[in-house]
């Protein structure tokens, strides 16, 4: 019924039924922060290529694909999607609360810096109350259900959460529940994840060489590495028009055919004819 009506991630955000659990109460639905239906059709049309090529060596038969941008995004919502099927629950504009809605876990504010944390497991939370020197919330580390704690135990929780976590910067809070095995992390901005020890050794960036500069530039590659074969350094992006004659070449072009199309405005380059007039 929509195959006409064009298809951009804005608009697949909120048609989707993403925006209306992104952001909370008082901003209303909230796009995520980058075009994540352009980047999830992408990697489901991958998968789906992928699936295709394997069918063809076993079958010997090709077969067409389609890769919607709403099927791809509404593909990795299928737990939302039951619940709203089996109870009526919409998720809702929820925040920072976490996927799991345990009271001992969100985003938080400290002395320099916001920070992460994902307590969803008693265990858990015994260990992060005993970091943070909260022995009196232990009595309530088994309630890390969403509504597993009355209205005032949840509000006591976010207050002592709050309160402590203010009084050291978010990267030692990091290090420190790190140490108790508590998942957490310093919520940091691009350019310093860039420069995190974690993201080279991962191998995840690729250095790439620009006019101009004197130092490569790092850029996101593959999300993966494979011991069966090692990705190629990237070469410095031709200047704008410099393949243009190899490319119509390639494609069986004359000298003068492609001289012809240069002088008629139809392509450029610099070695090329200049537009006649």
């Amino acid at each position: 019924p929509l195959s006409g009506v064009p298809a951009y991630d804005h608009i697949v955000q909120g048609m989707s039924g993403l925006m209306s659990m992104t952001g909370t109460e008082q901003s209303g639905p909230q796009r995520v922060g980058l075009p994540i239906t352009d980047y999830i059709a992408g990697l489901t049309a991958a998968l789906a290529v992928s699936g295709a090529l394997h069918q063809l060596r076993q079958t010997g038969q090709g077969q067409h694909l389609y890769v919607p941008m709403l099927s791809s995004v509404l593909a990795m919502m299928g737990s939302f999607a039951i619940d709203v099927q089996t109870d009526g629950r919409e998720r809702g504009l929820m925040g920072n609360t976490p996927f799991s809605g345990s009271p001992f876990a969100g985003r938080f504010d400290t002395a320099e810096g916001h920070l992460v944390v994902t307590a969803n497991t008693s265990a858990q939370v015994v260990r992060m109350v005993a970091a943070l020197g909260l022995d009196d919330l232990a009595s309530l580390a088994g309630s890390t259900a969403p509504d597993a704690l009355n209205d005032a135990d949840r509000a006591r929780v976010a207050a002592a959460l709050d309160r402590v976590f203010r009084t050291r910067p978010a990267v030692e809070w990091e290090t420190i529940l790190a140490d108790a095995a508590v998942p957490a992390g310093k919520v940091r901005g691009l350019g310093e994840i860039l420069d995190h020890p974690q993201t080279a050794a991962s191998g995840c960036l690729d250095d790439l060489p620009l006019p101009g500069l004197d130092a490569p530039v790092k850029v996101p590659g593959l999300g993966f590495t494979s011991d069966a074969w090692s990705r190629r350094p990237l070469t410095q992006p031709e200047g704008e028009g410099e393949s243009t004659r190899r490319v119509l070449a390639g494609l069986g072009l004359s000298d003068k055919e492609i001289d012809d199309l240069a002088r008629a405005g139809a392509v450029a380059g610099p070695e090329l004819p200049a537009k006649d007039g």
